[in-house]
């Protein structure tokens, strides 16, 4: 927080506020739940943890702890022909939730699985009764005594026991592992988003943090009573643009070279476009103008999403049942609004605004794609 004052030039209470508010914004109220990929193995651990509890002067021991409980999914990477034996036989971190729980309860705790995990999944937990009805409320449930055993809390469930410990670590170093129960929720927030970002590089999760923001998903913060005023807010953005005004107002702009790689997309997302008439699909779906403005040679301007990305360079991601055809703004809310998208064998579905999409997709087969050309004539 001391650096961020320092390189914006604000005072630490303006650079607190800043920081708590995108903070805030780190969560999608709409987000999916975990552990729902079962074929390729994959599982979800369940554990609470006791945070904070720091206590002067109130005799020995740590007071006023919270308990947090956490859901933490556990991926299988598929075994490749030729290559080695895998570490932890393929296994490997998937995504995390976290959240302040009052009690251990079986309604709390139960609850917590239930808003965090998809039905169906596979849940490990400890032998702890309250998780008991996970079985009757549709989870695949496997608790595990413990016991005391270190070799069997090494081996079940050891990597939610290393989330709770990196986020002690963590809130330790940033926070000197005093963090009140009023703000707490935020920094589990914080730190949940950098966890399940820490594959994609900063641009990418930043961009993630400003398209939660634009689809009008963020968490409200109408509870947090130090937040700044839009005002406050204004009147930094405007000081900082004035003096960025002023230091180019007579610059001229300048010639650079660069070298740049690309993966080559094909020539499908053309074909696409104009088998649907190039037609924004999303707009479509949601009963708005599928189509755009027209270009100088009179054909409405749309955009061909590939719902795998084809930066991953992986089989399949250059066909047509690969594509979507949307408009600018969906198009970039696709990439930036955290929009999670399930594959089907024929449709793209998704939540978008609190409300469930589905879009045909184009089949590999001709006849796939022929009856979607009678569909759209």
């Amino acid at each position: 927080m001391v650096q961020f004052q320092r390189q914006f030039d604000i005072t630490l209470e303006t650079a607190f506020q800043i920081l708590h508010k995108l903070r805030a914004g780190t969560v999608r109220l709409n987000r999916d739940r975990i552990g729902s990929n079962l074929s390729r193995g994959e599982h979800v651990e369940v554990d609470e943890t006791y945070i904070g509890g720091v206590g002067r002067g109130e005799g020995s021991g740590p007071k006023d702890q919270t308990l947090v409980a956490a859901a933490f999914e556990v991926r299988q990477q598929p075994a490749k022909k030729g290559d080695k034996p895998m570490q932890l036989g393929g296994l490997y971190a998937g995504r995390l939730r976290l959240e302040i729980v009052p009690n251990r309860g079986a309604k709390v705790l139960c609850g917590f699985v239930e808003q965090a995990v998809a039905p169906g999944a596979r849940v490990i937990t400890d032998a702890w009764s309250e998780y008991n009805s996970l079985g009757a409320r549709g989870y695949e449930h496997r608790p595990v005594m413990e016991s005391g055993n270190p070799e069997v809390a090494e081996e079940f469930p050891p990597n939610v026991h290393l989330v709770f410990s990196d986020l002690k670590a963590w809130l330790q170093g940033t926070r000197h592992g005093r963090v009140s129960p009023k703000h707490l929720q935020t920094y589990l927030n914080e730190f949940t988003f950098r966890f399940n970002l820490r594959f994609y590089p900063f641009n990418a999760a930043f961009d993630s943090l400003l398209g939660i923001g634009t689809n009008d998903e963020v968490a409200s913060t109408e509870e947090l009573d130090d937040l700044p005023s839009p005002a406050e807010q204004l009147e930094v953005t405007f000081d900082k643009l004035a003096a960025m005004e002023e230091k180019y107002l007579h610059a001229k702009p300048e010639e650079k070279e660069r070298l740049s790689r690309y993966v080559e997309r094909g020539p499908i997302g053309a074909l696409v476009k104009q088998a649907t008439g190039f037609r924004c699909q999303l707009c479509e779906a949601l009963g708005l103008d599928p189509v755009g403005f027209l270009k100088k040679n009179g054909e409405p301007y749309v955009e061909a999403h590939h719902a795998m990305p084809v930066s991953k360079k992986e089989v399949g991601s250059l066909t047509a049942s690969n594509v979507m055809t949307l408009c600018a703004n969906h198009h970039r809310q696709m990439h930036y609004g955290g929009i999670d998208v399930v594959m089907t064998a024929t449709t793209f579905d998704f939540v978008i605004g609190r409300k469930p999409v589905k879009i045909p997709r184009f089949g590999v087969a001709t006849s796939t794609i022929a009856s979607s050309k009678t569909s759209l004539s």
